[in-house]
């Protein structure tokens, strides 16, 4: 199901953003968001360019 949302501010994007990185540690795929290498958590953590 997809459900979209308007992002108002700083705080519910940095909030979404985070919620994302997450997601495949929630899973069990990763121990940590910048393990992932299909995430983009890498660019804000390890301030890494993807490309």
């Amino acid at each position: 199901m997809f459900d979209d949302e308007v992002i108002r501010n700083q705080k519910m994007l940095w909030t979404k953003i985070k919620y994302i990185h997450n997601n495949p540690v929630e899973a069990g795929i990763v121990m940590k968001p910048k393990d992932f290498k299909y995430s983009s958590a890498r660019n804000y953590i390890l301030d890494e360019q993807s490309v």
